[in-house]
């Protein structure tokens, strides 16, 4: 989108001191952005239900109501939650800037702030937004592809690998924006430090008290960047080895249980959203097969098992158990939900079946799971279930398969 077009972009800017708020005005003005002011938390509340804003650059110390409470609210609904929230203030603590992002922003400007600041954190996040937007219209587009029930089974199951990659990028997206706001919002305001205590020293006003805060703050700031970066890091490990698993098809040997553990990791941005907990154990071992094939079985076995095993609000569990036999590794997976009945049991991997039709359910998870299972990993699969109790997908592999 060019600066041209920007002013369909609405951004509501939040400041009880009106110089701010004039100044923010102007400085996004000259993006040509669409600005809303507000002098108030509660103002902004009213704003929002007018006319919902693409970013909110939010103060935090405001009366009534402050920032922090404002975008605890915004993210527990449904319609606001995914609205970008940078927080500008003159809070310029670690504590302030990790409560901000506890609270859901995905960014944090220290005041004083620059423009060429604002507008370079405030192009990132919208620049991100869209790209989110653009994998959900994609997503969709898979989804509705996988409806038409004339395609062809290979078709089928090329849809289905784009589907999950998809979700994928998208969480991972989602989940990077916390950790990587951080080190920015860290790193600038370690600079801004670095900048003082360097002028303070060449005009020998640095006492030895500053120069022992300056290096506690150092310290707690860098913890905060490395802590950071590691978890970016390892996100992006775990998404890169299960996607170009997906993508390349390629039989390999892997460490299964290390394996496992990574295609649970990258489903973390849906796990996030409930009460659930996932556990592996049992006999660890190497096996030789598709870990592209298995990363997609295990992935719709746990998202079936999220959908469709809990009711909102429950606190489920699932469990992937190994079981090492000599020439074969049996996978059970299980959860302690609600269980499926016996006319839903026989139908289970049937194509088109589906309890969920009237919410948009293909019906298809499962019987692709029944496909990858039986053709790519040349196994057996099987499904018990009681109401009640819960369900129980058992698959039988061979440990070593050749090209």
């Amino acid at each position: 989108m060019t600066i041209e077009d920007n002013n369909q972009i609405n951004i509501l800017a939040v400041d009880d001191v009106e110089s701010n708020l004039l100044f923010l005005v102007d400085i996004l003005k000259i993006d040509n952005y669409h600005v809303i002011p507000a002098s108030s938390a509660l103002r902004a509340q009213e704003l929002i239900a007018e006319n919902m804003p693409d970013l909110i650059l939010l103060d935090i110390q405001m009366p009534d109501m402050d920032g922090f409470q404002l975008c605890q609210q915004l993210k527990s609904e449904a319609s606001t939650e995914e609205i970008p929230i940078i927080f500008i203030s003159g809070l310029n603590n670690c504590e302030s800037i990790v409560h901000g992002f506890d609270a859901g922003a995905v960014d944090f400007i220290t005041k004083p702030f620059k423009a060429k600041e604002v507008l370079a954190r405030v192009r990132t996040h919208l620049a991100l937004r869209r790209l989110k937007h653009s994998l959900e219209e994609k997503n969709e587009q898979v989804r509705t592809s996988l409806e038409h029930k004339s395609e062809l089974q290979s078709q089928l199951l090329a849809s289905e690998k784009m589907a999950s990659l998809g979700r994928a990028v998208a969480g991972i997206a989602h989940e990077l924006n916390t950790p990587m706001g951080l080190c920015v919002t860290a790193t600038s305001y370690l600079n801004e430090k670095n900048k003082q205590v360097k002028e303070d020293f060449n005009h020998k006003k640095l006492s030895s008290s500053d120069m022992v805060s300056y290096i506690e703050a150092v310290e707690e700031t860098l913890e905060i960047i490395m802590t950071s970066m590691n978890r970016s890091t390892e996100m992006v490990n775990n998404f890169k080895m299960v996607a170009v698993d997906v993508s390349s098809e390629k039989l390999r040997s892997f460490v299964l249980h290390d394996y496992l553990s990574r295609v649970v990791n990258s489903l973390t941005p849906a796990l996030r959203k409930t009460n659930h907990t996932i556990e592996i154990i049992g006999d660890d071992l190497v096996i030789d097969s598709y870990p592209g094939a298995l990363s997609q079985v295990v992935t719709n076995i746990v998202m079936n098992a999220i959908i469709h095993a809990f009711d909102e609000g429950d606190k489920g569990h699932i469990l992937i158990r190994t079981v090492h036999d000599g020439s074969n590794v049996h996978l059970n997976c299980s959860d302690d939900g609600k269980g499926m009945s016996n006319e839903s049991l026989k139908q289970v991997f049937e194509a088109y079946y589906t309890t969920r039709e009237n919410d948009g359910g293909s019906g298809l998870g499962t019987h692709i799971i029944h496909q990858l299972v039986t053709d790519t990993l040349q196994g057996q699969i099987s499904c018990s279930s009681e109401l009640g109790i819960g369900t129980m997908f058992t698959i039988t592999l061979p440990i070593h398969l050749y090209e």
